[in-house]
């Protein structure tokens, strides 16, 4: 995994002038990953602010569907349910996270969670 995505090198050409040109490095998100536990580090930092974005948009979402229910109990019933899933969810992930971490704390792994 040590040239996976990590650096790309964009030389730039002498311009009208003659001066001479000179090279940009880019590099990637992938900079350091040297194992498996590092790449799912790093995926984490993506996975987590998603999830709360996701949960931020269930929740309006459920919310606007109990504010336009009208005082349909059916509508009023998927605007609830459809906050409590996303709200079970997020939990799950947050758990999973943590019992992950522990595990990898216990075991020795490094996995670099915490």
């Amino acid at each position: 995994m040590n040239n996976l995505a990590q650096q790309v090198v964009i030389s730039v050409a002498p311009d009208i002038s003659g001066t001479v040109g000179s090279s940009v490095v880019v590099k990637g998100p992938l900079v350091g990953i040297e194992t498996v536990g590092d790449l799912i580090s790093v995926l984490l930092s993506f996975i987590f602010p998603f999830a709360g974005i996701l949960l931020f948009f269930f929740f309006v979402r459920g919310g606007f569907t109990l504010l336009t229910s009208k005082g349909d109990p059916e509508k009023i019933n998927h605007g609830k349910d459809t906050m409590i899933h996303a709200l079970f969810g997020f939990i799950l992930l947050s758990v999973s996270f943590v019992i992950a971490g522990l595990v990898a704390r216990i075991f020795g792994l490094g996995l670099g969670f915490f």
